[in-house]
């Protein structure tokens, strides 16, 4: 009954050859290689279509939202920062 492998490796020469292409010749081959650069749409090229007319009757809340939240975060900070101011006032006299 045959061997599942009748032919023994002897050599690491048997399974590569002289002709076959040597790690840096393999690296060699990719210096010519460039990536493709992928051109993006930047942000401030394009115009967003979500922006209604200045004389739009019509409100959009969301941003109306966000005006307003930013109003009350400037409103807190300036509460804080007169807080500070007084602080360092007195601070100052003692």
């Amino acid at each position: 009954m045959p061997a599942a492998c009748d032919s023994v490796l002897e050599d690491i020469e048997d399974i590569v050859s002289a002709e076959d292409l040597k790690p840096h010749d393999r690296q060699f081959v990719r210096k010519n290689v460039f990536p493709k650069v992928r051109k993006r749409n930047s942000q401030k090229n394009i115009q967003t279509d979500d922006d209604p007319p200045s004389d739009s009757k019509f409100v959009d809340y969301a941003k109306l939202g966000e005006v307003v939240g930013r109003l009350e975060t400037s409103a807190v900070v300036e509460r804080d920062l007169n807080r500070l101011e007084k602080g360092l006032a007195e601070t100052k006299c003692l």
